[in-house]
């Protein structure tokens, strides 16, 4: 009676484990499948809201133009008349700046890295052949190149602190470069200073595109399940403030644990700043020649 009954419990565990054999793979692909509807991936196509997709939208042919013709050969002629197509759409009010649609979002990679890579190697080419132009001693053609060169980095500056830091610097060395040549015609020298002051007049606050990167960095560290950030300045509240008077703006508390995208931002104001600082003296100094040119000598 032992034997039998021995031999009946190992004939169901040889059923079973018959059993178990046969549907493991089918548990398997079920448990994928449960887990692929029920999981999350941690990679997530970006989104634009309807507003972004609007203002990428404005941009297409415009790249589409400049990926076409921008290269090592093109022509100056080419470049001042892409360059005015691009002005002149901004001007119309068709290309606002591109905002992240998250932290992920990057300025150098994707939709947006296409139309920045359009702006920043159109101004090269600019910047380019204004050198060429102002060793040749082609001045007057010089600086019709670095002017549009000054004004096509404004159209997507300020997208991103990222932008902002680097057209910054492509912006400092083209007033760096116009301010070197030598201009002989007073009338000349009154337009430099016209687009100067322009320029200046157009520069925007940062204001707001701190508040959208630090909150973009709060979502994305609540959506990883991390403690919100200990952030001790007023920056959440800064509508209507000048920030640049409060020394504490960007001080980080010792729980902070974004200082990547403080200094991002600490360095944005500071550097704009600076380009503000040297574009009011290139304006004095254009403005002192013009006047010096046209004052009458004393008989």
């Amino acid at each position: 009676m032992k034997t039998q009954v021995g031999k009946l419990s190992l004939k169901s565990v040889q059923r079973l484990v018959y059993k178990f054999m046969f549907m493991s793979p089918i548990l398997l692909i079920g448990g994928i499948g449960v887990n692929a509807r029920v999981s999350s991936d941690p990679f997530e196509p970006i989104g634009y809201t309807p507003i972004g997709q609007q203002r990428i939208l404005a941009y297409r042919d415009l790249v589409g133009e400049t990926m076409a013709n921008v290269g090592l050969k093109t022509t100056p002629a080419v470049a001042i008349s892409l360059s005015d197509k691009w002005l002149a759409s901004y001007k119309a009010g068709n290309l606002q700046p591109i905002y992240a649609a998250s932290e992920d979002d990057s300025i150098q990679d994707g939709i947006r890295g296409e139309i920045f890579q359009s702006v920043t190697g159109l101004d090269d080419a600019l910047f380019r052949h204004a050198k060429r132009a102002a060793a040749k001693g082609d001045i007057a053609d010089s600086k019709v190149l670095l002017i549009h060169a000054l004004e096509l980095a404004e159209i997507v500056k300020y997208s991103d602190f990222t932008s902002l830091n680097m057209l910054r610097m492509d912006q400092t060395r083209a007033l760096k470069k116009l301010n070197s040549l030598k201009v002989a015609s007073a009338a000349d020298r009154h337009e430099i200073a016209n687009h100067l002051k322009t320029l200046l007049a157009n520069q925007r606050s940062l204001d707001g595109l701190a508040v959208i990167v630090r909150e973009q960095y709060s979502q994305s560290q609540a959506k990883a399940g991390l403690e919100p950030v200990s952030i001790e300045d007023p920056l959440a509240n800064a509508e209507g403030r000048d920030l640049r008077s409060n020394n504490q703006v960007f001080l980080v508390s010792q729980n902070d644990a974004m200082p990547e995208v403080h200094s991002a931002i600490r360095f944005g104001y500071q550097y704009e700043e600076q380009f503000k600082t040297i574009l009011e003296k290139s304006i004095v100094q254009w403005s002192d020649s013009v006047q010096a040119a046209t004052k009458p000598s004393v008989q």
